[in-house]
């Protein structure tokens, strides 16, 4: 029986042990578990020795009317001490095995890492200056592209891009022969041979900083590189406001080699070397929603230069401006549309019902494509629907003041204060009450089409 509560006990120390170790296991560093052992050695080695030796309070209990306590007091069997001693000794042993892999781990990269610095800063072994050589033809260098945000600027025809950019070739110069270590991460990028991309449409490229700058050069055990860093670009685009607010805009990033022709390096960009941060990227009134990639080689005098470039196809959100600009626009068309409740001789309130629109909505116009579009020298479906509503306001307006005039004028007929009428007025005057009836309906019903046309138009 004795035997057997041993053995429980050592599989319970080994128990105990790993879950206190496994938290620390990934990150354990050498620093961390040789403090934990000294602080073990220091003070739970010694408590563990004399614990047993303590008296054990096993039993306590008040007797007689003053509460006197009695206790029964016993001491640790030897066998206690033999399962303590067993369960540190353990708990020790795994520190130490842990510690001693960190520490090999630490000092292999640390190793591999001096190796690979070793050949960047030795002359004879490494010339940052002479581009990486492939022997079964042009150096190829896959570019990849994460975009974290994109503002798109449609009154200077600009976007703004912030993004991870790599870029992956293969150096075999770099390979190091340290083992366990799959690759090592250097923080001065410089000193190796880079490709030479630019952005062709890049208008400034800013590299994102804190305290350093934010890139690394990763170096795998073949000799392939790893450059990545952050960059925020700003870009001109061209863009077509033909169907504006309605628009759909397609924005390109080409990227190319400056000084190597294809003979010498080629770039290139796989499915998956395009991806952006939350899977759909929103900008103000813009959202982007789907991305091309392309080649785009292209041919000068020197020679022909590597290039691929990705497009961004950029949707309008077109909710504000129906808020913006719409609904004022039809909401005016509706006020001056209800100066016809107004009784004909309230002459002053009905032309104010349709002077103040109008005045309105040209004014709002001019200022609100001053401010929020880009100026174009052909017309946009949102100057083809302020136009028709300034239309529709203005004939309303005509429409008040001749009806106003022709009844004036009858009034002051039959005062006497006018000279007698000649036949031709009474026929003019028919076809213009005439009129006036029919195009009191034509331009509701010829505003009611245009908007329904309008919608049919540009909803598609």
């Amino acid at each position: 029986m004795p035997m057997n509560d041993e053995k429980n006990t050592y599989g319970q120390s080994r128990t105990y042990a790993a879950m206190i170790i496994h938290p620390l296991h990934n990150s354990a560093t050498p620093d961390k578990l040789q403090a934990l052992i000294l602080l073990y050695t220091v003070l739970w080695a010694p408590l563990s020795s004399v614990w047993p030796s303590v008296v054990d309070i096993h039993r306590c209990s008040s007797q007689g009317p003053l509460g006197a306590w009695s206790c029964r007091v016993r001491k640790p069997k030897m066998a206690t001490v033999l399962r303590s001693s067993l369960s540190m000794t353990t708990l020790l042993l795994l520190l130490l095995m842990i510690a001693g892999r960190a520490e090999s781990h630490t000092s292999k990269l640390n190793a591999a890492t001096k190796e690979v610095l070793d050949i960047l800063r030795d002359p004879l072994k490494y010339d940052n200056g002479v581009m990486a050589a492939n022997e079964t033809g042009p150096l190829e260098a896959e570019l990849q592209l994460f975009f974290r945000e994109i503002d798109i600027d449609d009154i200077h025809e600009q976007v703004t891009v912030d993004m991870t950019f790599r870029m992956i070739w293969k150096d075999s110069r770099l390979a190091f022969t340290t083992p366990g270590v799959p690759y090592v991460t250097i923080t001065e990028p410089e000193l190796a041979w880079f490709p030479d991309p630019f952005f062709k449409h890049a208008i400034s490229t800013q590299q994102q900083m804190t305290m350093l700058p934010q890139n690394y050069l990763r170096v795998y055990r073949d000799g392939r590189l790893v450059f990545s860093t952050r960059l925020i670009l700003l870009l001109s685009c061209d863009m077509d406001f033909s169907r504006f607010p309605h628009d759909v805009q397609l924005c390109s990033i080409p990227i190319a080699s400056y000084g190597y022709t294809i003979e010498d390096l080629i770039f290139y960009l796989k499915d998956t070397s395009v991806t952006v941060a939350s899977g759909k990227i929103l900008s103000t009134n813009f959202f982007v929603d789907r991305i091309f990639t392309d080649s785009c080689n292209s041919k000068t005098s020197t020679g022909v230069y590597s290039c691929e470039k990705v497009d961004l196809r950029i949707n309008r959100l077109v909710t504000s401006y129906i808020l913006e600009w719409y609904l004022p626009c039809v909401f005016l068309v509706i006020v001056t549309g209800m100066s016809e409740l107004v009784v004909a001789s309230e002459f002053l309130t009905r032309v104010l019902m349709t002077l103040v629109p109008l005045i309105t909505l040209a004014m709002y116009a001019g200022i609100y494509a001053l401010l929020t579009t880009a100026s174009v020298p052909y017309f946009r479906p949102l100057d083809i629907f302020s136009s028709i509503s300034l239309l529709v306001i203005f004939l309303q307006l005509l429409r008040v003041v001749i009806l106003h005039y022709y009844a004036q004028r009858k009034i002051k007929e039959e005062r006497g204060e006018l000279l007698p009428r000649h036949p031709r007025d009474d026929f003019l005057e028919t076809i213009i009450v005439n009129a006036d009836n029919i195009a009191k309906y034509t331009l509701i019903a010829f505003y009611l089409l245009f908007v329904l046309v309008y919608i049919i138009a540009y909803s598609t």
